[in-house]
């Protein structure tokens, strides 16, 4: 088993979940996550309060997504703790380890950008690496193929993502790019006649010196009365997912060295050309989830729509 697949089941495993969970914060839990995030950073209160917090907000919903969904959370909070509290490991250490929970969770995650600080503060390396705004800023190119969102839609999402997160995602010419993103919007058939289904897919790569050095996908799909809508909202949850995955690898490359590491405590998700393929794999999230979020648009799933596999 990969790295990447060991954490995200522990995860899971904690959270009393299947092992492929969808990572997006349903908006509606926004506020309490960001209640348990405050809580979780408070010296006073720390990780039990935080906990405390989302088991009230457990006992207040039936939906089974949202209690996996804040179990999850749930699980991450006590990982972050036995982490930080591993004293074999180098304090540095600790703290990147505990960080990288959140390269399973949502790219906009409460908490996200403060734990990122936390770390630095901790982290001299990393510090030197990713202190200023200049040096948290990703330079990527984007190829857009489909025409059911536009260019600039597209690029204000993901900016924004990243923004939430506490980094800048520039736009450039492939030429000048560190990344790729390779988005791709379409159509497609949904049992329902009364609603319009879109999918969207995400090609990541990384480069150095101009080479592809790493490189993952994936997709989703979404259902409304109109495509645009339905569009959107695949284009929403690719961001949150997708660019998270683009996010903790290029960090993983610039400071946080054992994110990229094989056979350790790794988020290095998608493929690594340069260890032959073996960096890490898919995790699971967008592949084989083309039905969408049920209940969402509607009780009636998506009929299942398989990951494009060319050039992986």
């Amino acid at each position: 088993m990969s790295p990447l697949a060991a954490i995200a089941l522990t995860l899971a495993a904690q959270a009393g979940a299947p092992e492929r969970v969808d990572p997006a914060l349903p908006e509606v839990l926004r506020p309490t996550i960001e209640k348990a995030a405050e809580a979780e950073r408070d010296d006073k209160r720390g990780p039990s309060n935080a906990q405390a917090v989302l088991d009230a907000e457990m006992d207040r919903h039936r939906d089974p997504n949202l209690v996996i969904a804040l179990k999850l959370r749930h699980a991450a909070i006590e990982l972050r703790k036995k982490l930080l509290a591993n004293e074999r490991l180098p304090e540095a250490i600790r703290w990147e380890k505990a960080f990288s929970t959140f390269a399973r969770l949502d790219l906009t995650e409460p908490g996200l950008a403060e734990w990122f600080d936390l770390t630095l503060a901790n982290h001299a390396y990393a510090k030197k690496k990713l202190a200023t705004k200049k040096q948290r800023t990703l330079e990527a190119a984007l190829l857009v193929r489909g025409a059911d969102l536009d260019r600039k839609t597209i690029e204000r999402a993901f900016s924004e993502g990243f923004a939430k997160a506490g980094f800048t995602l520039k736009f450039v010419p492939a030429k000048d790019a560190k990344a790729i993103l390779k988005v791709g919007v379409e159509s497609v058939k949904h049992p329902d006649p009364q609603l319009r289904a879109a999918r969207v897919t995400l090609g990541l790569e990384s480069l150095r010196d101009g080479k592809q050095i790493w490189r993952h996908s994936l997709f989703r799909a979404e259902a409304a009365k109109e495509l645009s809508v339905a569009a959107k909202s695949a284009l929403d949850w690719t961001v949150r997912v997708g660019g998270r995955d683009l996010l903790f690898r290029w960090l993983g490359e610039r400071a946080f060295h054992t994110f990229l590491e094989p056979g350790r405590f790794s988020m290095a998700t998608g493929t690594d050309l340069e260890r032959g393929g073996g960096g890490g794999d898919h995790d699971g999230h967008g592949h084989g989830e083309g039905g969408g979020r049920p209940g969402l648009f509607g009780d009636v799933p998506l009929p299942k729509i398989p990951p494009k596999t060319k050039g992986r």
